[in-house]
Formats: C-alpha cells, sequence, structure tokens
C-alpha cells in the first residue's frame, strides 16, 4: 500500500501525528520497504526551505485552542499554511467544526514547485477528514500568491504555523494589512524585532497560553524548541490577569544599569511592589504634604535625612495625569510638589545649629558645577540614597573621570523643571515577560537597542557605545523596559 501510493501513506501518518513513537515505527517500517528515498527527499526539502518544515502536534493545538472556543463562533477560519493531508489545524478544526459553530474552513496546501489546492469544508460530516471541496489552485499555495489573498480576504481568523523564516518578515505584516485576527506560532525572539515590538508595545497582539516544545519533522522525528509560542490579537482571559508583586525593592538586589536608566530585574516573579515612577522629598519636606493627597510608595535615605517616595494619591487630577501619562503630566507635579517644598522649610545645614532655607535644584546649579543637589539629578534616588556624603564625594569625582560619564552627568543635570529628585520607574526584565504582561498593570516603555536602533526610547546612553545593557561592566541578555501603571 505504501509504494502504491505516496498521499494515501501520508494521510495515515496523519492520523497518527499526536503518537511520536508509532510515527517513528512507521518510517522505518517504510524505509524497510524501499521507501527511504521518500524520507531523504523530505529532509532535502527541509533544508532548502531553510529548516521551516516543522509540523504542530495535534495535541498542542488543542492545548491551545481550546481556550477560543467563544471567538470561533460563526467564523470563516483559514490555515493558510497547512496541507489537510497533514495539518492537525485542519484536523481540530474539522472534528469539532460544528461543536465551535464555525461557519466555514479553508486551508490551502502548498508545494514549492507545482500548482497545487485549496479545501472548503462547511460542515456535514465533521468526522470524515476528507469531507469537503477540494479545488485546484493556479500557483503553489505561497500564501504570498494573490489567489491566497483572496481567501484571506473571505476570512474572519487566521490560525497556522507559519514558516519561521519569514513568518516576521511577510506573513505578520500580511496579517495586520488586510486587518485580520490570527492565531500563529512564533518565535520568543521575535519580540525584540523592529516589524513585532511596536505590535507588542501598542498591544495589537501578544501572547497565548502554551509553548510549543516539539514539532514533526518530515522524516518523521521529533525537533525539540525552548522558544516557540502562540501570538495572537484574540482577546484572552489570560492577559487581563494581574502578576501579584510581593518584592520590596533594594538597591542592593535590583542595581541601575550602567548604560540604561532602569533597574534590573533578573526574574520576572521578582519585579517589586514597591518600584514605581514616584518623587523622593525628605521626611522634614513631606510635613508640608496633606496625607489625603499624596501616597508613600517606599521609604529612602537622601544625603543622610530619612526620604519618602511619593505619587499623588489616588483619586486626585494628579494621579489621574500620572496614571493617563496625559500631556505634560509630570511638569505638573513637580510643580505642585515644588511649591510644597519651597513653603519655608528651614534644616540644620551642619551640625552648628545654623538653620538656612533648603532650596531646590536649578538649572543654574546644575551648570556650575558638581553639588549635593547635582547629586540628587545624577543619580536615580535610589541608588544616590543609599551613600553617605563621603561616599558621594567619591562618586563625583569617579564621575568627573571621562568624557561620556561626563555626558551622562549633563543628561541628568539638565533641568527640565526645578524640582529633579525624580525615579521613572522603569525596570529591564527578560523577554518571558510578555507571558505575564497586563496592559493594564505595566507600560511597556522600550527594549533592548538589538535590531534596530531606538527601541530604549532614550533609556540606552549611546555615549556607551554598547547596546547590552552592562551591570558592574557585564552583560546582561536581551531586555524589555517597563513601569507599572498607577
Amino acid at each position: 500500500m505504501y509504494e502504491k501510493n505516496k498521499k494515501t501513506f501520508q494521510k495515515i501518518l496523519f492520523f497518527i501525528a499526536d503518537s511520536s513513537f508509532y510515527l517513528q515505527r512507521t518510517f522505518k517500517l517504510k524505509a524497510q520497504k524501499g521507501g527511504k528515498k521518500l524520507a531523504n527527499e523530505n529532509l532535502h526539502k527541509a533544508k532548502e526551505a531553510k529548516n521551516d518544515e516543522f509540523y504542530t502536534q495535534l495535541n498542542d493545538v488543542s492545548e491551545e485552542l481550546r481556550h477560543y472556543k467563544e471567538h470561533f463562533k460563526d467564523k470563516i477560519i483559514f490555515c493558510n499554511c497547512d496541507d489537510p493531508t497533514w495539518s492537525a489545524f485542519w484536523r481540530y478544526f474539522h472534528l469539532n467544526f460544528e461543536h465551535l459553530g464555525l461557519k466555514k474552513l479553508i486551508s490551502t496546501h502548498y508545494d514549492r514547485e507545482k500548482p497545487t489546492y485549496k479545501m472548503e469544508y462547511t460542515g456535514g460530516n465533521d468526522n470524515d477528514i476528507e469531507a469537503g471541496v477540494k479545488t485546484p489552485l493556479e500557483g503553489n499555495g505561497d500564501f504570498r500568491n494573490q489567489e491566497c489573498i483572496d481567501l484571506l480576504k473571505e476570512a474572519d481568523i487566521v490560525v497556522t504555523n507559519p514558516p519561521f523564516s519569514i513568518a516576521r518578515e511577510d506573513f505578520i505584516p500580511q496579517l495586520f494589512e488586510y486587518k485580520k485576527k490570527f492565531l500563529i506560532i512564533g518565535d520568543l525572539n521575535w519580540v525584540t524585532y523592529k516589524i513585532i515590538f511596536p505590535l507588542l508595545k501598542n498591544n495589537e497582539m501578544w501572547m497565548g497560553y502554551s509553548a510549543v516544545k516539539e514539532f514533526l519533522q518530515p522524516d518523521g522525528t521529533i525537533k525539540k524548541f525552548g522558544n516557540k509560542l502562540w501570538f495572537t490579537n484574540l482577546d484572552i482571559k489570560k492577559r487581563h490577569e494581574k502578576l501579584i508583586l510581593w518584592k520590596n525593592y533594594t538597591s542592593a538586589e535590583f542595581p541601575r544599569y550602567d548604560n540604561y536608566d532602569a533597574i534590573n530585574v533578573d526574574k520576572v516573579s521578582n519585579i517589586p511592589c514597591d518600584y514605581c515612577e514616584s518623587w523622593e522629598v525628605t521626611e522634614e519636606e513631606f510635613k508640608n504634604f496633606p496625607t489625603d493627597e499624596w501616597e508613600i510608595t517606599r521609604t529612602g535615605e537622601l544625603n543622610g535625612e530619612k526620604s519618602f517616595f511619593i505619587i499623588p494619591a489616588a483619586n486626585t487630577e494628579l494621579r489621574k495625569l500620572l496614571h493617563e501619562h496625559a500631556a505634560g503630566y509630570k511638569e505638573e507635579i513637580e510643580k505642585e510638589i515644588s511649591k510644597k517644598i519651597q513653603k519655608n522649610i528651614f534644616i540644620d545645614n551642619s551640625n552648628t545649629g545654623n538653620l538656612q532655607h533648603r532650596k531646590p535644584a536649578t538649572q543654574e546649579t546644575c551648570n556650575t558645577g558638581i553639588t549635593e543637589e547635582c547629586l540628587e539629578c545624577q543619580s536615580h534616588s535610589s541608588t544616590a540614597s543609599a551613600q553617605s556624603n563621603s561616599e558621594l564625594s567619591e562618586t563625583s569625582i569617579h564621575l568627573l573621570s571621562t568624557k561620556a560619564e561626563d555626558t551622562f552627568m549633563e543628561r541628568e543635570c539638565t533641568a527640565e523643571s526645578s524640582y529633579r529628585r525624580y525615579c521613572n520607574g522603569i525596570f529591564g526584565v527578560p523577554i518571558t515577560f510578555l507571558d505575564k504582561y497586563n496592559s493594564a498593570q505595566f507600560e511597556i516603555i522600550g527594549a533592548t537597542e538589538s535590531e534596530g536602533k531606538g527601541f530604549s526610547n532614550g533609556l540606552w546612553f549611546a555615549e556607551s557605545g554598547i547596546a547590552q545593557p552592562l551591570i558592574n561592566k557585564q552583560r546582561k541578555y536581551k531586555r524589555l523596559f517597563a513601569r507599572q501603571i498607577l
């Protein structure tokens, strides 16, 4: 039977695609009967296709698609990278056509060398995988061909495993060009690429529920991956689940990058709950802040004095501006903080008992030299607060040691407002953060400056010459930069 009909042989393999042991056993039997040539041909084709021939197993399809039942009702599903004789996607939707309430199922078969066909199914015999209308295509079934694009226009949702080598450059842009809903398998490393990252940052696509660790290859063997998962723009419950934060911020556990204006978080589960966009004031200064208008996020130490990191209280107009990041929100908050601080606050300037007015840092003081106020400007307050006055003096000497570091100082000391004790609340996390990302809880700011510059939105200090995040001159892997939404 195997020698007489290749397609029959393939169909048999398709029905047992979720059993890798039996599948491999069957290929061995085929080789014993003189079919070794077929396996070799498939291997050769896989190499020519940039190793793109990786077939999704039925159990992986079922595990992910069970979360999307409400999205499929009365919809036309298009599997545009799927041979129906092999595709686990076709099998899943065909067998569950009535259960899911589908309107129509379409699949196009691809062959690099010759014209191929499409399959369309509208119901009636779900258990017969071959049931449907088979129609020849003029082309080879490439999703970029016009006849496949015409089918795409007809469809509501695309569900498939696209060729990895061209997915981010061709496949995903096409989906957005034609404004299609989709559920596809992709690579985790896509998240920092210039085509994909803006889509993730702007909440135009997100991660699905599960990872796909194993794929079938044309020779019947299993190929394992550690970075393949689902991407979709279908709204799912997972993306609205809030990540529970429990760690408290310390400068020792969460150091600041050498060349990015953010702190490092090595594990997504360890994102500190109290590190957020905030402004630092001393305990004495805070006496002028009504407790019903301002909240303390964490405590610190500022030049030997106890300090508080504060934000506008909930249900205030300033908090609304902060939450929405409306135009001028930062200036408005800093203006209000400055007003409170300038209300005749006196401090003991030395151990002499001599009382003087405290003055906030200004552009003038930043330009005239390295002062305590200027040091407050140049550092994350969280970092500066952990240092004594003597340590700050040592830091100032170090900062003046190189031209690049002088530039960093100038960057931080350029006052956009009169008050500069500001923490941007931005942290760098592994790209697996997207699996837990809730756009109502976090705001993605940028990404490591890898493919295409400008991803960090100003967080990267280009003067360092190194695009990878550094901590004590040691490189960290790719990072996403985000902060809490208050």
